[in-house]
């Protein structure tokens, strides 16, 4: 519930591309040479400044290596080349209740928004004692989002047994 997938057509020169409106930061990224294809290359990830560096010195699309950063809530990708599809791995925002909108923490974990609210509450009226155990219950439920993504993101390696 806490990642979603964008993809992206890249065009000759172009070195920026809009991340989505609900991106929240950066799990993988991998570059192919079309929607279809099936040899995959990963970006790397370098800071803005080894990547001005990697420009300067014209690194080129023929060794494979390709390289992003965060600029701006945009990603910038180099070397940059046509045609190539951007597949990014991305933690989205959790959106904010309102009276129409449902996100997944909401629906998925409402205990952490109680709890959240309950240690809030507690605080302001200085039931100091009160807070404390609602934000003890408030981070265990943290902590079940946490464990929960690690199931599902990473799963267990299966084995296979012969005989």
């Amino acid at each position: 519930e806490m990642t979603a997938r964008a993809t992206i057509v890249t065009t000759a020169g172009q070195e920026y591309y809009a991340l989505p409106t609900d991106f929240n930061g950066i799990l993988d990224i991998e570059v192919k040479a079309d929607s279809t294809a099936t040899k995959r290359y990963t970006a790397t990830y370098v800071n803005t400044e080894t990547l001005n560096a990697i420009s300067t010195n014209g690194i080129v699309a023929s060794d494979n290596s390709f390289y992003y950063s965060i600029v701006d809530n945009q990603l910038q990708i180099l070397p940059t080349t046509d045609l190539q599809t951007i597949e990014a791995i991305y933690y989205v925002r959790v959106t904010p209740l309102a009276d129409t909108v449902d996100n997944f923490v909401a629906q998925y974990n409402p205990d952490t928004y109680i709890y959240g609210i309950l240690t809030e509450i507690n605080a302001i009226s200085k039931d100091y004692e009160a807070a404390q155990g609602f934000e003890a219950r408030f981070k265990e439920s943290m902590n079940e989002i946490r464990v929960n993504d690690v199931r599902k993101t990473r799963g267990t390696n299966m084995q296979i047994q012969l005989g």
